[in-house]
């Protein structure tokens, strides 16, 4: 946590939250597109949590098929996340793309609050 926000908290009432993201990418895919038979999608996944709890999820980003699948000529992408288990996670970190870097990242978030009088 930087040294501004343990400053605030400690002479406030504000509440600082900190929290660890990990996102590492898997390997491209090739989308099952028959008007665009070599549409490449990616996919990664993230672990986000705090101490020893941790969520897990998996996301897949794949181009939209169609002839109404781009707005002004940027292309459309359709993102389908979903939560899975600690298990599923380990399973899917031997996809991982050795030619990306892995982000890990540490995020502060404050919390606080306005009486109302």
């Amino acid at each position: 946590m930087s040294r501004y926000l343990e400053h605030v908290a400690s002479h406030s009432d504000i509440r600082v939250e900190t929290f660890e993201v990990e996102q590492v990418y898997l390997t491209p895919f090739t989308h099952p597109d028959p008007e665009d038979p070599g549409a490449k999608g990616y996919q990664f996944v993230r672990r986000r949590g705090q101490k020893d709890s941790f969520g897990y999820t998996h996301h897949r980003n794949t181009p939209k098929s169609g002839s109404k699948s781009s707005i002004h000529g940027i292309p459309q992408v359709l993102m389908v996340s979903r939560a899975i288990s600690g298990r599923d996670y380990l399973a899917l970190l031997k996809q991982a793309d050795p030619d990306r870097y892995v982000f890990p990242f540490v995020v502060a978030l404050s919390l606080f609050w306005f009486p109302f009088h």
